[in-house]
């Protein structure tokens, strides 16, 4: 069985180089433009970044997105900027 925060960042990064030509604050942008929040990714685009991902399914994912918004979210917000964001995947 494979560790989850491993699948996340190898699944993401393969993402980011994929989609984004390996611009980790290009697909930040494009993410956290998504739910009219400039600057900050809400939970919605966090779901969706998991989906374009291929992490988890339609029932785990809201598991997953709760999991991140905890984990990266040091204000409390419930949203991620890009310093909590970077922080994990650079």
């Amino acid at each position: 069985m494979s560790d989850p925060k491993q699948e996340l960042v190898e699944k993401v990064t393969q993402l980011v180089k994929q989609r984004y030509g390996g611009d980790w604050n290009r697909a930040f942008r494009h993410y956290s433009g998504l739910g009219g929040s400039s600057g900050l990714v809400d939970r919605d685009a966090v779901a969706e970044l998991l989906k374009d991902a291929g992490i988890g399914n339609a029932m785990t994912r809201g598991a997953w997105t709760r999991g991140i918004v905890k984990e990266l979210d040091e204000d409390e917000d419930l949203k991620i900027s890009w310093d909590e964001f970077r922080k994990i995947f650079e």
